[in-house]
């Protein structure tokens, strides 16, 4: 209820003065720092300072990424999904935009999705999904949040179809359940899914969805995507203290060299 109450000034300024920071991005994205602030609040209200600056260390907690081989999905498993979509849309010969970057633009975008990402990722992720997990378990925990986090986007959405909106909203909830899964089996570090989080925003900045194909393709994707993780990995901690066998070979070569 916080997080609502702290998003309303935002949602309003943007709604009376249409104001956009960058294309297809309205200034009501600036209360993605609303899950952060909420967190700051609720921490220091709880358990004060101490508690506030260990929380904010975790935007940080790099060392929690073991082994190391989790950077490849934390890097590349949501953008490769948005690459995914986009040779689809070529391959079936459906209208879409070309990107067009430079490598200034895209370190700058990346910047400032890491300050996003971190306003929400460290209420989120920080503080609020531990104790979900530990009452409904992580896949429910994951989707609760994950309709929780759609309807805050709603009104970034606003002027598209009902439908896209839909379709915006199931993607939310499926990206929520990866960026859990992440959180599980990266040690519970924030950082990771910060970093997921920042170069995912960047890719839907250089591969924009601009029809109704877009949107239905990544939503297609992420849910199958939600769904294989949910029934290959242990449904209630969407983590396992195992790692599939690759994975753990990688990690072995990785400590041996």
């Amino acid at each position: 209820m916080l997080v609502f109450t702290l998003f309303l000034p935002f949602l309003i300024f943007g709604l009376a003065t249409n104001t956009y920071l960058f294309p297809r991005t309205p200034v009501t994205v600036l209360a993605a720092i609303c899950p952060a602030i909420a967190a700051v609040i609720l921490v220091y209200k709880t358990d004060g300072t101490a508690a506030v600056t260990s929380l904010l260390g975790r935007s940080v907690d790099y060392k929690q990424i073991r082994p190391t081989i989790w950077y490849i999905p934390v890097v590349l498993l949501l953008p490769g999904v948005v690459v995914v979509r986009y040779g689809l849309m070529q391959l079936l010969g459906l209208p879409h935009s070309l990107p067009q970057f430079s490598v200034v633009s895209t370190l700058l975008f990346f910047g400032v999705f890491v300050i996003f990402a971190l306003g929400e990722e460290l209420g989120w992720m920080g503080y609020v999904i531990d104790p979900m997990q530990e009452r409904w378990g992580a896949l429910r925990a994951s989707i609760f949040l994950g309709v929780i986090w759609a309807i805050l986007h709603i009104p970034l959405h606003l002027g598209h179809s009902t439908l896209v909106i839909a379709l915006a909203s199931l993607h939310l909830v499926g990206v929520r359940v990866v960026l859990v899964w992440l959180y599980n089996n990266t040690r519970n570090s924030v950082f990771a899914v910060v970093v997921c989080h920042a170069i995912l925003n960047v890719m839907f900045t250089l591969f924009p969805r601009n029809s109704f194909d877009a949107w239905l393709i990544d939503t297609l994707l992420i849910a199958g995507l939600a769904l294989a993780l949910s029934l290959i990995w242990d449904s209630r901690t969407l983590a396992s203290t195992r790692l599939p066998g690759w994975m753990e070979r990688l990690g072995n070569r990785q400590q041996e060299s």
